[in-house]
Parts: structure tokens; sequence; C-alpha cells
């Protein structure tokens, strides 16, 4: 039995405004957490260059894979990694969430002056020929209709890879969508089967809120707006969420952790 065991992360850029600490003073809290766990893939959200540089020194066991969404290529990224024991990389694919999937830094009409990418890989066991993708992204954080658009976008370049491969792959997207369960966006992928034939399962429909902010105002509710979706092929058979480590807080998102079989 083949297992994939992964943790999605917002790690929260370092913001000036921020009052909790920075990224570098939350960063071994971060390794810490990532080192217990061990999992095969991380993605992580909001990753600027120098963040995953430092990650990456810390974590040896994992190759890490990203474009900035940017012509600043410090800027952030929906960065993957992997640990390279278990996996060899097939394919990579970075793509502008926009009409323009093509130039750097394009964007939606309506969209918020932040680009937003996805970053696709297809990984294989190694010493075997099964593989697997992977879809990491981060949705605006403004425009309903930017994230609507973004989806499709998404849908469409799953469906059209999975139509055009005569093996069925096992798939997980993960992201934050920066909207919540109801929304359109999120709707749509859970929807794609009846318009695009791709199958996608909520892998957390147990989860209550991911975004904290660090629990500042007590009138204001945290939300759900994190994720990560699977196909058919796999079934999720843990499922945990961390928020601190110890006293830290790791970011202004909780960080979700699953492992899935592949069936």
């Amino acid at each position: 039995m083949h297992t994939i065991s992964m943790i999605s992360a917002n790690l929260r850029y370092p913001c000036t405004s921020d009052p909790w600490p920075f990224f570098d003073q939350r960063l071994e809290a971060i390794v810490d957490l990532f080192q217990s766990r061990n999992v095969d893939i991380i993605a992580m959200q909001e990753a600027r260059a120098d963040m995953l540089r430092a990650l990456e020194i810390r974590l040896p066991d994992y190759v890490f894979v990203a474009r900035a969404r940017d012509y600043d290529e410090e800027d952030e990224a929906p960065a993957i990694a992997y640990l390279n024991r278990r996996f060899s990389l097939v394919e990579s694919e970075t793509a502008w969430l926009s009409p323009t999937p093509e130039i750097a830094g394009s964007r939606y009409p309506g969209q918020s002056i932040c680009p937003r990418t996805y970053q696709l890989l297809r990984l294989r066991f190694r010493g075997e020929e099964l593989s697997f993708r992977i879809l990491n992204t981060h949705l605006d954080h403004e425009s309903e209709t930017a994230r609507l658009a973004a989806a499709q976008q998404i849908l469409a370049r799953l469906s059209g890879l999975e139509s055009a491969d005569p093996k069925r792959r096992p798939l997980l997207v993960s992201g934050d969508f920066n909207a919540e369960p109801s929304e359109a966006c999120v709707q749509a992928i859970i929807d794609a089967n009846s318009s695009l034939g791709l199958q996608l399962f909520d892998s957390t429909p147990q989860l209550d809120y991911s975004y904290h902010e660090y629990h500042l105002d007590p009138n204001w509710s945290p939300k759900r707006i994190d994720y990560i979706f699977h196909s058919r092929e796999l079934q999720p058979v843990s499922f945990r969420s961390h928020e601190k480590s110890g006293s830290i807080y790791l970011s202004d998102h909780r960080f979700l952790e699953l492992t899935f079989e592949i069936v």
C-alpha cells in the first residue's frame, strides 16, 4: 500500500504591520514541526525566496520547487518541497492565474496588485513507475471574480492533463483560496465532475477554521479558507491541524496535515 503525507502551510510573509513575530522569529518552530512530522510533501503559500532559503538549509532532505509570482525573484511563491528519498521530479509547471498564463506578473481584471500563480508537479515514487500530481496555489485576497476565474483556469488545466494522459494518476490540490467553503471558487472545485469530468473531494470537511489572525480580536470569527482536495485515487486516512508549536504561533493560518492511501 502506497501512502502520501503532506502539510499545506501559509507561512505568513514578513509584514511590518504584524503584531506577532516575523518569520525569522517563527522559523525554528516551523522547522521543528516539519522535522517532527516528517511528511512527504510540504506545500507552502506566501513563501518568499529568503524564507525558502532559510528552510532549505534546515531541511536538507527536501527538494524545493518554486518560482516567484512577479518579475522580482525574491517575491512570494506557492512553493512545494518533497522528500528526495521518496520521489523524483518528472514534470514541473508554473503558470500565472490570468488570461495570459505564460506572461509573468499577469493578472485578471479587477484583481489586486498581487499576481497569482500555481505550482504543478508530477512526482514519481523512486524505483517505481507510479506517479502522481500535486498543484499548489494562493488565490487573490480581494476579488471574488478573480478567484473564480483562477479556479476555473486551474480546473481546465488539470482536466486537460487528465484527458491527455492514458493513466489516471492520483491528484492533490492545495492552497490558500482566500474563500470560505460556500464561495463560488471553492464550489467550482467540488462541482468540477459535473462539467469537466474531473472529480475532486474536500479532504478536510471537518475543519472549522484555518485563518485566525492570531485570535487578537475577540469579536472576529476565524475563517476556513485553506484547503486540500484529492482525487478518487486517494483516500484520506488521517488529518490534524497545527496552530502553535509550544507557545509560538506558526503563522496566522493553521497548517493542515493529511495522510492519504492510494487506492
